[in-house]
């Protein structure tokens, strides 16, 4: 996922200068995506370089000038495009994905040991949600949302470890 696009939904409420985006951006995350700085300024000098947004130099008496950032109208088109497009799903979307592509020429013995290690991940990770849920469900329905879409994602990644696990160990293999 691109920040890009936050940067872009963030301008278009506001102008701001780089440590506001920072905050706002980490605010929205709830903390679960740190930036720093150095991404958040080489963000906006691309988004800038490709007329998305543009930057103001404001003159402060007791500071350094800042540099706010406004969003462009071709901003505003992009992000609209972006926001509006459906994706096509990816098959090999991450590294469990292509760590069982490889399974072929891996020992089965290997092949359970990477899948029992990324079922005890996604159970932390689960645990992790449930409590992070816990915490945040009085505050931020949207956040809330989005913690649901990953149990449930994750949930279904626990069946999925477990039918290949059982594949795996019903098979008749060298280990």
């Amino acid at each position: 996922m691109a920040v890009k696009y936050i940067f872009l939904a963030l301008l278009s409420q506001k102008p701001m200068h780089g440590y506001e985006m920072k905050e706002s951006f980490e605010k929205m995350v709830s903390g679960h995506w740190q930036l720093n700085y150095g991404q958040v300024y080489t963000t906006l000098s691309r988004l800038e370089r490709d007329k998305l947004v543009c930057m103001e130099e404001v003159q402060q008496s007791d500071r350094p000038d800042k540099k706010v950032y406004h969003i462009t109208d071709a901003g505003l088109e992009y992000l609209h495009k972006w926001l509006d497009e459906v994706k096509n799903w990816n098959l090999y979307f991450d590294d469990i994905a292509f760590k069982v592509a490889l399974f072929d020429i891996l020992s089965t013995k290997k092949a359970l040991e990477i899948l029992s290690q990324h079922r005890i991940y996604i159970l932390k990770l689960i645990k992790s949600l449930m409590d992070f849920k816990e915490k945040t469900k009085e505050s931020n329905v949207y956040q809330v949302l989005v913690i649901e879409r990953n149990l449930i994602k994750a949930e279904g990644e626990i069946k999925w470890i477990d039918l290949c696990l059982e594949k795996l160990k019903s098979r008749d293999y060298e280990t």
